[in-house]
């Protein structure tokens, strides 16, 4: 169905070479590999994306009947409602397929600003894959999910056997357990593998004394509103009998896609009360896209300096997170997904804060580069003591990483004890 031979896509700082590389009908296959190593580039050249910072050699090869489908980003108008922008033949299928990942189908009633980041991923999976297409192209399909729907899609894809699936991802506990032919790019080369690579050792330690709270939240009420451009009104309320931040710590936060963890974050940062807890503190965000966080018409070192980023602990970050210093001077386009999102957390850290949130942050960035990251943190907070409020979905993180744990259960965000 898909044959490869002798393609080489070269860039700027890189190339990747695929020498003899077939999927079959109905066949699976997921590349797992470093940021950087031109995975995005591979699925899009297969798509026959026009991309003008690439340049293509080489020959693809499809059956007469191949019909591909490629899972596009960002491509919810804020101002239509979902159903809205959904073909009319899918609408019936799309319903069965939220219920599937327990979702509501009101879903599809709503803005695409009114829907969590775990719902806005399931759908738009959704609306790649149910068709008559027989090729599904999926770039890190899991960003945004649970672990409930995590297993539920890897349920799915192990089971169909009417599609041909080529996945790119950075999520072990996903590759792993696909039923599916393994690739990773090695010295600029695709090539197949039995086993993942052995999962870096785990360098970082938490062992930060001298702190102090600098944030304390007693029985809370919140009525989170939701955020659409027309009109406001309730989304869920959020009841926080006790919630406390200090210096110098880790402090995580969990909960399933849609419980309310990103609105709380943004409740903590003023925008749904006019009292912004963090009024007083100098804070820095990173959320889970940062594709349309960098001006396009401006080099990374233009950005940096227009927000007045301390360049040297810019450079000290470029250099722990693995960024070559002459990067600085390239535009966003330049940078593969997984370097952009490090490059969103060197400019937050580059700023200084006493507050670091992230909501997400690992978009696009694989094992080793997140180890480093919480590295060139801890190392940090020694100097700085700086602290840290981090969602994430995956609970084994968490519980290496963080001080505390707060998980949102039931409408409420309860602190969990070890």
């Amino acid at each position: 169905m898909l044959s490869i031979k002798h393609l080489k896509i070269s860039w700027k700082n890189g190339c990747l070479y695929v020498n003899n590389f077939n999927l079959r009908t109905n066949e699976k296959g997921v590349i797992f590999a470093p940021s950087g190593t031109g995975k995005s580039s591979f699925l899009s050249v297969i798509r026959k994306l026009n991309l003008p910072h690439l340049s293509v050699r080489g020959e693809i090869e499809v059956t007469d009947t191949t019909r591909l489908s490629y899972q596009q980003k960002n491509i919810w108008h804020p101002y239509k409602k979902l159903k809205n922008q959904i073909h009319l033949n899918k609408i019936s299928n799309l319903k069965k397929w939220l219920v599937d990942f327990n979702y509501s189908t009101n879903i599809l009633d709503k803005f695409s600003t009114e829907i969590s980041g775990g719902e806005r991923q399931i759908l738009m999976l959704g609306d790649t894959i149910i068709g008559d297409n027989n090729i599904c192209l999926l770039d890190e399909p899991t960003v945004g999910l649970d672990q409930q729907r995590i297993d539920i899609f890897i349920n799915f894809i192990n089971e169909n056997q009417e599609k041909t699936f080529l996945i790119s991802s950075h999520n072990r506990y996903f590759t792993e357990r696909l039923q599916a032919r393994k690739f990773s790019i090695q010295k600029e080369t695709l090539v197949e593998i039995n086993q993942l690579p052995k999962l870096p050792e785990f360098a970082f330690k938490n062992k930060r004394e001298d702190t102090k709270s600098i944030l304390k939240l007693e029985n809370e009420q919140l009525s989170i509103l939701s955020r659409a451009v027309f009109f406001r009104k309730k989304k869920f309320s959020l009841s926080i009998p006790f919630f406390e931040l200090k210096n110098n710590l880790f402090l995580g936060i969990s909960g399933d896609s849609g419980s309310g963890k990103t609105s709380f974050l943004r409740f903590l940062m003023g925008e749904y009360s006019i009292n912004n807890p963090f009024s007083n503190m100098n804070y820095q965000y990173v959320d889970q896209n940062t594709t349309n966080s960098f001006d396009p018409d401006l080099t990374i070192q233009q950005s940096l300096r227009l927000l007045n980023c301390n360049e040297i602990e810019a450079q000290k970050a470029m250099t722990f997170l693995g960024i070559e210093l002459v990067k600085i001077n390239e535009y966003p386009h330049q940078f593969s997904g997984g370097e952009l999102q490090r490059m969103a957390l060197v400019r937050a850290c580059s700023l200084l804060p006493e507050v670091l949130i992230l909501d997400e942050p690992f978009q696009g960035m694989n094992e080793h580069w997140v180890l480093l990251f919480f590295e060139y943190v801890s190392t940090f907070n020694v100097r700085k003591k700086m602290a840290v409020v981090i969602v994430l979905h995956e609970i084994d993180w968490l519980r290496q990483i963080c001080d505390e744990h707060y998980k949102i259960i039931d409408g409420q965000l309860l602190k969990l004890v070890d």
